[in-house]
């Protein structure tokens, strides 16, 4: 799991590392995430165990003299808790992380009531010992127990599961394969979090905000053939979802609708579609003005165009998109907006985007891997997955999403985003901008026809798009 401790970096260097961070995140803080922040340290000053849906816990763990940053495990949360005091424990409100070390204070000066407190020994299931216990010793002494194992977890689809009469016997007990894929991969659980709450927009408004349509004043020539109405709701993206259908607009209003995706079928150009049905041509429309909260401009990076957004306020970095369609929507539909409402509204929408900013340029134009390419690894020929291979695959990418691929999920839009959401990775990865090590495991973003200057970001290897899909690589009777 990755810790966001750099190679050979000390205790005392990430944190003075990580106060310039949150100093810099304080800056281009929102009141809304303010507010937020200043509530989750209220509720961090209780000093409570955090819980399934509460804040992550890193130990700094003494190895050969120096202190190595990693996670406790939320299995493991209860225990180690007990054994460190207040002092020792350091909570980061902006990351939502609780760091623990024997470094930070004295043990003797814990609020917490012990039994052994008087000579300093620490009780645990293995035995009573004078030290903290590593993670090593608390794993070898608690083996994750599968939860609820006399029946099948409600989130496993039904066609992972195996008709074996004895899957339960099999997956009970410290030697299950349950439990040995946990002491593998570890624990993660996933939380029943809301979906983002969206502002249930009619038809009409999605033909303008998406696509530029107006409705005309006056009537329009037809067009050469018309596309038919269930054609054109698909265009808007409803039809296919049985459960999401909006309600259909006035036989009017569904004339015009065809009339204008009929148009933009058949012309050629920008010209050819009426100028009554077509914001962009209409001079006084918005997209016609930029706001004056936003900057645009095109690049070219790495031979793509990318349009690239900068809004008023200094914020931490731009916003880079490829679809000139979504360009026009943040004009129509977010034009006093900050950059980070904006990032808001396409992740919820699930549109591909960079958080760029400007660093050295570079011959490396793609991430680099952190394993080799192989998804979830390779099964014999015929092999079907069972509900132990789900249970790893969850684990396998909440780990793998965790760390600074997190973000870069979430920024990738579509299927992959939306898995990424489902595994508890939060957008305020996103917010707070590129991670520190972008420049040794991110992707350059070079511009055209200059020698010097570059953009950066988190990106995903093929690789880590395998791992979160669910890929398995399966031998086949073909030599290839």
């Amino acid at each position: 799991m990755f810790s966001g401790q750099k190679p050979g970096e000390t205790w005392s260097a990430f944190f003075a590392r990580r106060k310039e961070t949150d100093a810099k995140r304080e800056a281009h803080e929102t009141a809304q995430r303010r507010s937020a922040r200043m509530q989750r340290e209220q509720n961090a000053a209780r000093q409570k165990v955090p819980g399934k849906k509460g804040a992550r816990v890193y130990v700094w763990e003494d190895v050969d003299g120096f202190r190595i940053r990693r996670a406790a495990g939320r299995q493991n949360y209860s225990f180690i808790w007990r054994s460190y005091s207040h002092s020792q424990r350091r909570y980061d409100a902006f990351n939502d992380k609780w760091d623990i070390c024997t470094e930070f204070g004295d043990y003797s000066s814990s609020d917490d009531s012990k039994e052994d407190e008087d000579d300093g020994s620490y009780l645990y299931p293995g035995g009573i010992i004078t030290h903290p216990p590593t993670l090593a010793e608390s794993l070898q002494h608690e083996p994750i127990q599968p939860s609820n194992s006399d029946q099948i977890p409600d989130d496993v689809p039904t066609e992972l599961l195996p008709h074996d009469e004895n899957l339960y016997l099999q997956r009970e007990g410290e030697f299950s394969s349950v439990s040995d894929l946990g002491r593998v991969f570890g624990s993660f659980e996933i939380e029943d979090r809301e979906q983002p709450d969206e502002i249930r927009a009619t038809l009409e408004d999605i033909a303008y905000l998406r696509f530029g349509f107006t409705s005309p004043s006056v009537p329009i020539p037809p067009p050469s053939s018309s596309l038919d109405w269930k054609l054109v709701r698909e265009c808007l993206g409803d039809g296919h979802w049985p459960d999401y259908h909006f309600p259909n607009p006035s036989s009017g209003c569904r004339q015009e609708l065809s009339t204008f995706f009929s148009y933009i079928k058949a012309s050629n150009s920008v010209g050819d579609i009426p100028v009554e049905i077509y914001d962009i041509r209409q001079e006084m429309s918005d997209v016609r003005t930029l706001p004056a909260l936003i900057t645009l401009r095109k690049e070219d990076l790495n031979g793509t165009t990318h349009y690239i957004i900068r809004t008023a306020g200094n914020p931490p970095f731009e916003v880079g998109l490829t679809s000139a369609v979504s360009i026009l929507e943040i004009i129509r539909r977010l034009r006093d907006h900050d950059i980070f409402e904006i990032c808001t509204w396409l992740l919820n929408s699930g549109i591909s985007f960079k958080t760029l900013i400007l660093g050295p340029r570079s011959a490396r134009r793609y991430p680099v891997a952190a394993l080799p390419h192989g998804g979830l690894g390779f099964r014999p020929p015929g092999y079907t997955g069972d509900v132990n291979d789900y249970h790893a695959y969850l684990a396998f990418r909440n780990r793998l999403l965790s760390g600074f691929v997190g973000r870069a999920a979430l920024m990738a839009g579509g299927l992959v985003a939306r898995l990424a959401y489902g595994g508890n990775v939060s957008y305020d990865s996103v917010f707070y901008g590129p991670s520190d090590n972008v420049f040794d495991t991110g992707a350059s973003f070079n511009v055209d026809r200059e020698s010097t200057r570059a953009y950066w970001d988190d990106c995903l290897t093929d690789n880590d798009k395998d791992v979160i899909c669910g890929v398995y690589r399966v031998a086949t009777s073909a030599y290839n």
